[in-house]
Formats: C-alpha cells, sequence, structure tokens
C-alpha cells in the first residue's frame, strides 16, 4: 500500500518530489546565474515566473488543510507571489512585443498588489495579538521599528537612491524609493510576528520566509540604484538575488503545513530581549547621529548631547521598568496561587478525611454521625464552589458587564440560604430583617455578594456577627457587622480592588484570595447599587454596607410606610 506523504509528522520535515525538484532547477539557475553573467536576465525571468507561481500554488492548496485564520495567512501570502508572477509575466511579454520595458511602469502595480496582500497577510497572523491595548502596544513597536530602520535606510542608504534617481523622471523616482519602504516594512512586520507570537513554538516557516523578503530586499535596492536611465534588460547584477528570494519562497511554500506546536503555558510568557527589540535601530539611529553632528562640527554639541543623554537615560529606565514590571507580576502570581491554594487546602482536607471515613468505616458509624459528616461535607464543597464561582467571575475582561437576571424574593428566605452557605448560624449570630419584605433582585447574585460579606465578617471578626436590613423608601440598606478589628482608614478605598487583602496581606494566619470584596462591588455595582465601609456602631468591628436603590417592590414600601406611619401616630 503506497504511503500517504500528504501527512508528514508533526517533528519531521517531508518534502514532495515536486517541492524538491523545483528546489533543485532553482538551485541550478542561481549558479547559472553567477556563472553566465549574460544569461542571468533570461534564466531569472524564467525562475521567478516559475518559482513564484509554484510557491503561491502550493500555498494556497496546503492552506486547505490548515486551521481557518491560519489557512487565510497562507492564503493572501500565496495570492502576493501569484500577483508578483502575473507582473513578472506581463513584463517578459511586454519585452518580447516591445524589444524593451522601461525600469518603472504601471506595470509595478502588480508588484505593489502583491507587497498590499504580504502585508495583509502579516498583519492577521493569529495568536500574536489579544486584547486592544496589546494591539495599540504592537502598532506601537512596529512603528518605532520602522521609523528608527527607515530613517538608517535613508541616511545610509535611501539617500544615495534618490540621488542616483534625480535626473529620472518623478514618477520613476517614486516608485523607486516605494520597494525599498515596502521591504522594510514586510520585514518589520515579519520581526513583530516572532516578537508577540509567544504561544508558538519557533516558526520556521516565518523564518524561511523572513530570509526571502531579505533577499528580493537587497535585490530591490541594488536594481534601484542601477537602473537610473536604463531598461530592464541592461541591468543584470540583481538577478542572482532574485533567484535566492525565489528559491526561500518555494522553500517556504514547502513546509507551509510544518505548523508550530504551542507552547506550555508556563514558557508563553515575553521575553525581555523582544520587548527591547523595537528600540534596538533606534539606538544606532541615535549613535549615527551623533557622529554625524560631531563630523560637520555644530556648535549646538552641548544642547544636542544633553538631549541625546536624556534619551539614552530614558531608554534605559523603560528597560528597567519593563524588567520591574515582569518580577511583579510574577510575584502577584505566585501571592495568588500560593492565596487560592491555601484557601482550597482546609476544605479539601475535610472532604478527603470525612469522605474516607465514610468508606472505610461507614458501616461503624451511627446514623447521626453519616448525617453530620455528609452535612459538614456539603458545607466544604458549597464552599469550594464559591472560591471557583468567584474565580470564574474574576475571569471576565469586565466585572461590571455582568448580567443580571431580577426576580422576586423573600429577603428572610435570602439572607437564610446565606447564613447556610457561608456556614454561620447559630447563637453569635443575629439578624434584624424586616418581616415580608419581598425584593426585586437577581437572587443568587445577590445571596453571593451576602456569603461573601457574612465570609469575611466570620474570618476577620471575632466570633460575633449581625446582620442589618433597613428600608429606606425603595431602596434597601444591608450592612454586615462583626466585633474583629475593623479596616484601617487608609485601606478603605484600595480593598475593593482585585487581590487587595489591605492590612491582612502579609498575615498567613488568615488565609484569603483578596477577591470577595471585588466580586461584592462588581454585583452591587451590576445592580445599581453601591458598596461602603464604616466602623460598626453595633459590635465594635467593621460593618460593610450595600445599598440598592429600588428594588422593594411598589406594595411592599407602602406597607412600610403605614407601619412606620401607626407606630408614630401610636
Amino acid at each position: 500500500m503506497p504511503r500517504d506523504r500528504s501527512q508528514a509528522p508533526a517533528d519531521r520535515l517531508v518534502l514532495t518530489r515536486a517541492a524538491k525538484v523545483a528546489l533543485s532547477l532553482i538551485a541550478a539557475a542561481f549558479v547559472v546565474s553567477l556563472a553566465v553573467p549574460g544569461a542571468a536576465e533570461p534564466v531569472a525571468v524564467l525562475v521567478l515566473l516559475a518559482g513564484h507561481s509554484f510557491a503561491g500554488i502550493t500555498m494556497l492548496r496546503k492552506a486547505r488543510r490548515l486551521p481557518a485564520r491560519e489557512g487565510l495567512v497562507w492564503k493572501l501570502i500565496g495570492v502576493s507571489l501569484l500577483m508578483a508572477s502575473t507582473g513578472v509575466l506581463l513584463v517578459g511579454i511586454v519585452d518580447s512585443v516591445v524589444g524593451s520595458v522601461p525600469a518603472f511602469s504601471t506595470l509595478d502595480l502588480f508588484f505593489f498588489l502583491a507587497y498590499a496582500f504580504l502585508l495583509t497577510g502579516l498583519g492577521v497572523v493569529p495568536g500574536q495579538i489579544g486584547s486592544w491595548r496589546e494591539r495599540a502596544q504592537t502598532l506601537i513597536d512596529s512603528a518605532l521599528a520602522t521609523i528608527s530602520i527607515g530613517t538608517l535606510l535613508t541616511v545610509v542608504l535611501l539617500e544615495d537612491i534618490w540621488q542616483s534617481l534625480a535626473d529620472a523622471p518623478s514618477f520613476d523616482r517614486w516608485v523607486g524609493m516605494t520597494y525599498p519602504i515596502l521591504d522594510v516594512a514586510a520585514v518589520v512586520s515579519i520581526a513583530v510576528v516572532f516578537v508577540k507570537r509567544r504561544q508558538f513554538q519557533f516558526d520556521y516557516r516565518f523564518l524561511v520566509y523572513a530570509l526571502a523578503l531579505t533577499a528580493q530586499g537587497i535585490a530591490d535596492v541594488n536594481y534601484v540604484t542601477q537602473v537610473a536611465g536604463q531598461s530592464f534588460g541592461e541591468v543584470d547584477s540583481v538577478f542572482p538575488f532574485f533567484i535566492l528570494a525565489s528559491f526561500l519562497f518555494v522553500a517556504t511554500s514547502a513546509i507551509v503545513d510544518w505548523q508550530p506546536q504551542p507552547r506550555e503555558l508556563s514558557d508563553r510568557r515575553t521575553p525581555l530581549w523582544s520587548m527591547l527589540l523595537p528600540y534596538g535601530a533606534t539606538f544606532f539611529m541615535v549613535v549615527l547621529l551623533i557622529s554625524h553632528v560631531f563630523d560637520q562640527g555644530s556648535d549646538d554639541r552641548l544642547l544636542l548631547v544633553a538631549t541625546l543623554l536624556i534619551a539614552v537615560l530614558a531608554y534605559a529606565r523603560q528597560a528597567l521598568a519593563i524588567y520591574q514590571n515582569r518580577i511583579l507580576v510574577d510575584q502577584e502570581r505566585n501571592s495568588l496561587i500560593s492565596s487560592l491554594s491555601h484557601e482550597l487546602r482546609t476544605p479539601l482536607t475535610s472532604l478527603v478525611g470525612f469522605l474516607s471515613l465514610l468508606d472505610d468505616e461507614g458501616d461503624l458509624l451511627t446514623s447521626e454521625d453519616r448525617i453530620e459528616m455528609i452535612s459538614t461535607t456539603r458545607q466544604q464543597a458549597d464552599y469550594m464552589g464559591r472560591m471557583v464561582t468567584d474565580l470564574v467571575m474574576l475571569s471576565r475582561d469586565d466585572l461590571d458587564q455582568t448580567d443580571i437576571l431580577p426576580s422576586e424574593v423573600k429577603l428572610e428566605a435570602l439572607v437564610e440560604r446565606a447564613l447556610v452557605s457561608a456556614d454561620l448560624s447559630g447563637d453569635k449570630v443575629t439578624t434584624t430583617l424586616p418581616a415580608g419584605l419581598i425584593l426585586s433582585i437577581d437572587a443568587d447574585r445577590i445571596q453571593q455578594v451576602t456569603v461573601n460579606l457574612l465570609a469575611n465578617a466570620h474570618r476577620y471578626g471575632d466570633g460575633r456577627v449581625a446582620v442589618v436590613a433597613t428600608p429606606i423608601g425603595h431602596d434597601l440598606e444591608l450592612a454586615i457587622h462583626d466585633n474583629g478589628t475593623g479596616v484601617p482608614k487608609k485601606h478603605h478605598v484600595t480593598m475593593w480592588e482585585r487581590f487587595e487583602r489591605a492590612h491582612h496581606r502579609f498575615d498567613a494566619s488568615l488565609p484569603g484570595s483578596g477577591i470577595g470584596l471585588a466580586i461584592v462591588a462588581a454585583l452591587v455595582r451590576a445592580h445599581g447599587g453601591k458598596v461602603g465601609y464604616r466602623d460598626s456602631e453595633l459590635l465594635g468591628g467593621a460593618c460593610f454596607t450595600v445599598h440598592l436603590p429600588g428594588v422593594i417592590s411598589t406594595v411592599n414600601a407602602h406597607r412600610l410606610d403605614e407601619a412606620v406611619a401607626r407606630a408614630v401616630s401610636g
């Protein structure tokens, strides 16, 4: 049975017979262009026409087997190669019919369209950008690198190109200058892909393609510097580079379906060097500027040196800030993992212990013991479930966009369920609730708010908790009191932020994830309400308040007003 070569192993590269033949022929053509300069032009035209077409068709064919977004990238790049081969074909036809083709003409439109498809393809590479903030950073990095490299090329190289085209028509000058700029933009775009696409391992396809663009860029620059006043056929020294570029394009098409493997999550952080890479060309630009001014003998050297020194110090400060930010993120991540593991270890140990007893010695236990163990196990499971619910909510991009599904619920029933979920009941918990009060709220969300506040009161208090609900017209204020030490004033604002544990952040004896109050604030805001804090006037500790506007039904509000009026008149 013949072997299916279309499905190559992920860790081994297998070239098709057609790719091997194409690469061998192009390599032979490259040798001929070096050995016989007079034959370089016709050989190069044939190689560009055949090689670019083969590479483009191969990319389009293989892209159909790739994931949708990945396939789109290589389809656009394949179309760009076919557009370039079309331009080469038209140049060859015109040269055969007319006998001479201008160095620059309207046929260059096909090559510009090829660059347009190429840059579009590189712009939609999956995995290199995420949120709008990361996209903005990517655009800024690209702009920095492009401006810096473009400026260097202008000073070092493009100025000579412009001078070589000084006597050419304006159309030729602008077209000639456009090619090097497009080459720089393409190479910078691939560099950005390498830097930002960190969830995949090294992608050799883009490396080979970058080498192809580099060879083509060298050929373009060499071509532009020689074509002033000449025709296409009078320039022959650039053709070996064009052939080399075609060889690398075909090599890229041969490995298009050789996809990189995803990185492990722990390996996906962006290395420091890649964050500083866009500034590398800027550094060389500054060095070139210093040498240029000192060669000119300018009287403003002191001002220039001071300005550049400030720029260098700002660059160093940025590098240190990036490094420090990485350290801070790692520390916060480790702290969160440590805190969550500590939070989950106690209930998990209880769960495993009771379940083991029920499994090993269940027949020896009394029914009361089994009921108590099952009840405790359920409570611990509920606690872990609340932790997971909080983490799921925390993973959202915007906590304030939580969906609210209001329904009518009795306040007494809601608080009773919250006390059970928080495992708080008995003589140490007192409740002061208006009788028969019906609320129009998202019961599950407000119950979660109440549970989180009760859990905080139990954890940081000294054993006593009070729940007080106060109707204010159609609004409701719910207050949770405890008899602990309270919260210092300097933390009254920051304690509502994610992962903030106020004055308990370094207290390992009181574990906590620092996400409970952030969840409370978000859910209350989603109801149009607000949260607050004051020192408890009932128990002397902390008092967290929740104000929910317009949640008391009209019927209940009238009944409360009548009850208040009767109490006053009596």
